[in-house]
């Protein structure tokens, strides 16, 4: 009775999150009884609680020893496990825990949530229709199930749970983020932006549901309010970023750079680097010195950027500069609207010794288009904006038309089943394979009559190349491309092809065929 007694206490301590005066309660009860199971998993439970993951394991380890049959224990060791990232071994203790308990909701919930980290989106389906069915008011499950939806293209489906959610829910923030999310996917973008908008008058310090609504504001054009809100993808979980800090400030635009030193450094990916490295003349009119700091394999295509002084791979807080500023941000701070984006291209070039080289494998005969049809498949950003290459194949076959890939990485194996009668061209030797990037692909683009390509950053390099560009877009895509439109602000030289329906690729290349036939007649 005087353990029980005394349980019951520290689990009171616990429970009022006094956890150190709780943890040497526990601690008390071993002492008497060392196989007191119910303590030691609720002292992993506070050294879980701390973030002391290692430890919490070791300890609801042992308590699972001791006591192998309490279904608690496998779900708290399985939480553990995933923030250890050791996801498979979380997704056996949450096994575990449902062989005990076959109606534990929250259990299917987490084991559902971990399969959808890993993109195992129908399992994780799976899971969380067994949540709701023995938790029929669970928002939580219905919302992860509307993303699992959502990432298997089912749009519709997805906001129905959403909607489910909301019913059930009606301040869950994260559901009216998501259905936002999905809304957007089709084209209803004032009604996105004001589930966003909901989603932070519930919680404004919801900067997910701020950064997202920036999105859509800069897709319209509204710089004003869009650029602005943009910032709030520092404070934003789910672009992963986190703002650099240095002995100097950050230029803000309103400081003089009148024989100022200026530090601009990259934040996101390759693309973006060579998007907005455009602004570094405006920023040496203005009088400043101007060091990049840029991914030591971009040094041979950013060395010869016009107004630039220094190039370096990594700055740390031994350099010195009087303001500094991510790339991304200059827009805002140059007081950038879509009628006055600095357009000035070419302000990349490739190498002339490259060319000469590239032109002798390729070749002159025919007209040569490059094609790049996948993106990086890590994270949100490739949802619907790749293409599949078979969709070429009508292009492939026009006379004189030679189909030449740049694409790298993800996306080649589909080379290994094209349609009958399709040929792609792989370029006979490797191609940006040493310490620099784009390189040789800017050099073999130069080499090239056209360029068709997914929003990768190929796009971004034939951009500032100023070369022939034909982009295909999905129906909303990322907003820097606009809604609309078939040329860009960016970039004389593109020419955008756009989805009329989410998914639908067919009608954008049955365009982009029809486009080349007018103009090869």
């Amino acid at each position: 009775m005087n353990e029980l007694k005394n349980l019951e206490e520290a689990i009171t301590l616990h429970q009022n999150g006094l956890l150190q005066e709780a943890y040497k309660a526990y601690q008390s009860i071993l002492l008497i009884n060392p196989n007191q199971s119910d303590a030691i998993h609720l002292m992993g439970v506070i050294a879980y609680q701390v973030k002391n993951y290692t430890k919490s394991k070791e300890l609801i380890q042992l308590a699972i020893k001791i006591n192998p049959h309490n279904h608690e224990f496998y779900l708290n060791l399985a939480n553990t496990y995933r923030f250890l990232t050791d996801f498979e071994a979380a997704l056996q203790a949450l096994s575990h825990c449902i062989n005990l308990k076959k109606d534990y909701a929250e259990a299917y919930y987490n084991r559902g949530s971990i399969l959808q980290v890993l993109n195992r989106h129908e399992e994780a389906l799976s899971d969380f229709k067994m949540a709701i069915f023995y938790r029929p008011n669970y928002p939580e499950a219905l919302s992860h199930q509307g993303i699992s939806l959502k990432s298997l293209y089912k749009l519709d489906e997805s906001i129905h749970c959403y909607n489910l959610a909301i019913q059930i829910s009606p301040d869950y923030a994260f559901a009216y983020v998501n259905r936002a999310n999905a809304l957007k996917e089709l084209n209803h973008l004032n009604e996105a932006m004001l589930d966003y908008q909901k989603a932070y008058s519930i919680n404004n310090d919801y900067h997910d549901a701020k950064f997202y609504h920036s999105l859509i504001l800069l897709l319209l054009g509204d710089f004003d309010k869009g650029l602005e809100l943009y910032e709030k993808r520092w404070l934003a979980e789910s672009t992963g970023l986190k703002a650099r800090n240095f002995n100097f400030p950050l230029w803000t635009g309103r400081e003089s750079l009148y024989g100022k030193h200026i530090l601009l450094h990259c934040e996101q990916g390759l693309g973006d680097v060579i998007q907005f490295c455009r602004y570094i003349p405006i920023l040496k009119e203005q009088g400043a010195e101007i060091t990049l700091e840029a991914p030591g394999k971009m040094s041979a295509l950013l060395l010869n950027l016009k107004g630039l002084d220094n190039l370096i791979e990594r700055a740390d807080n031994l350099i010195t500069a009087d303001f500094h500023c991510p790339l991304m941000s200059l827009p805002l701070t140059c007081a950038t609207k879509v009628n006055s984006i600095p357009s000035e291209t070419p302000y990349i070039s490739a190498n002339p010794d490259l060319i000469n080289k590239w032109k002798k494998i390729i070749g002159n005969h025919g007209f040569k288009i490059g094609i790049a049809w996948q993106g990086n498949k890590i994270g949100s950003v490739d949802f619907g904006r790749s293409f599949p290459l078979h969709f070429l194949e009508e292009i492939s076959h026009i006379d004189t038309i030679r189909i030449i890939s740049l694409q790298k990485g993800d996306g080649v194996e589909q080379l290994k089943n094209l349609p009958r009668g399709m040929h792609v061209e792989i370029i006979s030797q490797p191609f940006d394979e040493g310490n620099f990037a784009f390189e040789d692909s800017a050099a073999i683009v130069s080499c090239l009559d056209l360029v068709i390509t997914a929003d990768t950053s190929l796009g971004h390099l034939t951009g500032a190349l100023n070369f022939p560009t034909w982009l295909a877009l999905k129906l909303v895509p990322d907003w820097r491309w606009f809604t609309g439109r078939s040329n860009s602000p960016w970039y004389p030289n593109h020419r955008l092809f756009r989805q009329r329906t989410f998914g639908d690729w067919e009608p954008v290349f049955k365009e982009m065929s029809f486009q080349l036939k007018k103009s090869l007649s």
